[in-house]
């Protein structure tokens, strides 16, 4: 089977890569957030994520063609990691049952890189499909980020009480 890439501009596949990367990290950072807490709803929701991260990559790469995505923005060393990384980074050193709020202000905080990147990408010419695509998966991310900073402020409002 042969799979046919639409032609984009060089800025447009870019971010195109940039998201596929982003939402690979998004979803290995979910899944491992729910392995790490012991609340069963956050354990639903950071799995839920997940799969719909892993959805979004095999959407995506449908309109990229993948050997470019070691060219893709941050890609080099020198570029240094995004922020999402660092923050989900700090999670995996600090999780533990006892930071579920933490890990909800973590997520909150990646949340709004990711869905910066979507705004990038769809600031940039793209074909109709293709903005179709990313305009559904920013309005799920959107969704995901306001469940995730809902759960956070009850949280901390439940702690303050």
């Amino acid at each position: 089977m042969m799979v046919l890439f639409v032609s984009l501009s060089q800025a447009a596949a870019d971010h195109l890569r940039m998201l596929v990367r982003l939402n690979r990290e998004s979803q290995r950072c979910f899944r491992a957030a729910g392995d790490g807490v012991a609340d069963a709803e956050l354990t639903a929701l950071f799995y839920r994520l997940a799969r719909q991260r892993g959805a979004f990559v095999a959407q995506l790469s449908q309109h990229v063609d993948p050997r470019g995505e070691e060219t893709a923005p941050d890609a080099s060393p020198a570029a240094g990691r995004p922020a999402l990384q660092r923050w989900w980074q700090a999670l995996r050193q600090r999780l533990s049952a006892d930071e579920e709020r933490f890990t909800l202000r973590l997520a909150e905080r990646a949340e709004d890189e990711v869905l910066a990147a979507y705004e990038g990408a769809l600031a940039r010419p793209l074909s109709p499909e293709v903005e179709q695509l990313l305009q559904r998966q920013r309005d799920e991310v959107v969704g995901a980020h306001e469940q995730i900073r809902a759960l956070h402020q009850l949280r901390s409002l439940r702690r303050a009480s």
